[in-house]
């Protein structure tokens, strides 16, 4: 069974996102919106094997960090609206094997795949 963690805090720290790898194989969705979420922690997050949902919005999320994501082979919903995300993050998302759905407005993303939602 699943688990959704919220993490509310402004600036998320390596710990505390290290901390959350010792119930890895349990967390489905997590999210970090408006946390201060970096690009290189993203590789951290990407150590959550079963996530199927995650909220990155509202960070200063490039190209970069979105690259991380790899590993994630069972994300289907990305919600990355008000990042600094350009087209250059599509390759990355296109390797999702499983997206379904990228919330991406309020981004640079111009180009058009079926899983981007450019609007709320």
């Amino acid at each position: 069974v699943g688990s959704e963690m919220c993490i509310r805090d402004r600036m998320i720290t390596d710990t505390k996102l290290e901390a959350l790898l010792t119930a890895r194989e349990h967390i489905t969705y997590l999210n970090l919106g408006n946390s201060g979420l970096t690009d290189s922690q993203l590789s951290i997050v990407a150590q959550l094997p079963n996530l199927t949902k995650l909220s990155i919005d509202r960070n200063p999320i490039t190209g970069a960090g979105v690259a991380n994501l790899g590993p994630l082979e069972h994300l289907e919903i990305l919600v990355a609206h008000s990042t600094q995300l350009t087209d250059e993050a599509l390759p990355a998302l296109d390797s999702l094997p499983n997206l379904q759905k990228a919330y991406l407005w309020d981004t640079q993303i111009t180009a058009s795949r079926p899983y981007v939602i450019l609007g709320p």
